[in-house]
């Protein structure tokens, strides 16, 4: 196979609150998992962080990760996490990025990509994001 598609998502009881995460990957692959206490931001990284290390472990040439957390998707697509990175994690107000021990996990992830695939992040609407949003949710009571 040369490409796929992967949806993402994070879902908070509360926030903060129980929460949990989840993304479905168009070869039929999913999963979940959840935290006793954490907020919905972190969830939406941490699927992003799971799916891309799931999507490492294939060979796929193109890769399309859909999300509905707008901020990620301006985080990736803007460049905002390469700005972040040469700042020692740090945005330009000089405040730390927030779960910036998760945007490293990504950017390494994303660095191993680089010369062996294309990854694309684009951003849909909740309501388009169905089952990725039921898979954070089934993390959330795991």
């Amino acid at each position: 196979m040369n490409s796929i598609t992967a949806n993402i998502d994070g879902a908070c009881k509360g926030n903060p609150g129980k929460g949990g995460w989840g993304y479905v990957v168009s070869d039929g692959f999913r999963k979940n998992g959840g935290k006793k206490y954490t907020t919905n931001g972190e969830m939406e990284l941490t699927a992003l962080y799971e799916c891309l290390l799931y999507l490492s472990t294939k060979n796929y040439k193109h890769m399309t990760v859909h999300g509905d957390a707008k901020w990620i998707m301006d985080a990736l697509n803007k460049r905002w996490i390469c700005k972040w990175e040469l700042n020692d994690w740090k945005k330009y107000n000089k405040k730390e990025v927030a779960h910036k021990h998760i945007w490293k996990n990504i950017s390494n992830i994303l660095y191993g990509f680089r010369n062996k695939s294309v990854v694309v992040f684009k951003w849909i609407s909740r309501d388009k994001n169905k089952e990725a949003d039921a898979e954070a949710n089934k993390g959330v009571y795991k």
